[in-house]
């Protein structure tokens, strides 16, 4: 079986990444590009409110870089969780951005365009019918938890990805997916081994995150083999190693050793992790089990409270982080306060 390149442009959408590198990766072959657009970093805020952690013209920015090179390779490009939370307002917001690009760039393309939000209906029903049920350590799921939520969206999937590829999409933009599923897709798609796709898009999932010492975010490539990948980064100032490759395995993981998707479960208690240069590693030897049962995690939001702060910020159920209001207290205690910088 041929070797398979695809590059991760970065691990976040809006983060940043150099365009060079990008084209380094077309010219290295990659046969598509993904990119995930979501976080829950910032706790419930963004499904609440449907408000991206990035600004537009920061998305815009990286969206057009990856809209242009996509269209001119003629290779497909797969965004998921977009506008952070992955849900229908964040998603329609990301697919605006989409549809300026096109507009101004006078670009014409096949898009795909995935929704992941669900109604409070189908949730009760699946619990009625025993088929949904509360992740540990949480306590069981009630109607009334379903009834309290405002916004409810399920982390897809490879599969509604693959169906949009099949059907010809060029541009995939797809609401809250599991972050290697991007990744896993179109590799899969075309009939490469579970174990070494899963294991590569979890190490692609967050661009140049695998590297040893990362300064700013950038893309990330691999290539698949038949029973390995080969991964690297593309700004020359980056490095991977075993170690690096390794660590990446087990960020975000409950399990060092099993990481949990819709379908089955990665294991990487034998992975190998082997230098093949002095900036690219070579990953081999994991396994993956499909489950007998497919789940997809869903993730609510509720309001609890909203109240003005004597600050002026809005605090609630949705924005918990405190962070500011404390700096802004220790100023106000520390120096008396802000000051109004001189006109330059």
């Amino acid at each position: 079986m041929a070797s398979f390149p695809l590059v991760s442009a970065t691990g976040m959408l809006g983060s940043g990444f150099r365009a060079e590198s990008l084209d380094k990766a077309i010219s290295l072959g990659a046969r598509m590009i993904g990119c995930d657009a979501g976080s829950t970093d910032l706790g419930p805020g963004p499904l609440a409110t449907g408000i991206c952690m990035f600004s537009a013209a920061a998305v815009k920015r990286d969206t057009e870089i990856m809209v242009i090179r996509t269209f001119k390779a003629g290779i497909p490009l797969i965004i998921g969780s977009s506008g952070t939370s992955g849900s229908d307002a964040g998603l329609a917001w990301m697919v605006d951005i989409v549809h300026e690009i096109a507009r101004e760039q006078g670009l014409h393309f096949k898009l795909a365009v995935i929704h992941s939000e669900l109604s409070r209906e189908i949730v009760r029903r699946h619990l009625r019918d025993g088929r949904a049920r509360a992740l540990p350590p949480s306590a069981p799921l009630s109607d009334t938890d379903i009834d309290a939520a405002t916004h409810i969206v399920g982390m897809m999937g490879v599969e509604p990805i693959q169906e949009a590829l099949k059907s010809g999409a060029q541009i995939v933009v797809a609401g809250r997916s599991s972050d290697t599923s991007i990744f896993s897709a179109l590799p899969l798609l075309e009939g490469y081994a579970p174990a070494v796709v899963w294991h590569m898009a979890k190490i692609l999932e967050c661009g140049a995150a695998a590297v040893a010492v990362r300064t700013a975010p950038d893309c990330m490539m691999a290539e698949l083999h038949e029973d390995s990948f080969d991964v690297f980064p593309l700004c020359e100032d980056y490095h991977c190693t075993p170690q690096s490759v390794a660590s990446h395995t087990l960020y975000e993981n409950a399990d060092p050793f099993e990481l949990k998707e819709p379908s089955g479960t990665l294991r990487t208690d034998k992975a190998r992790y082997e230098a093949i240069s002095d900036r690219a590693e070579r990953v081999s030897g994991s396994e993956f089990m499909h489950d007998r049962e497919y789940t997809i995690k869903l993730e609510g939001v509720r309001r609890v409270r909203i109240f003005d702060d004597p600050n002026g910020q809005l605090i609630g159920g949705f924005l918990q982080d405190r962070t500011t209001i404390a700096l802004a207290g220790m100023i106000e205690r520390e120096f008396g306060g802000f000051t109004v910088p001189p006109k330059l």
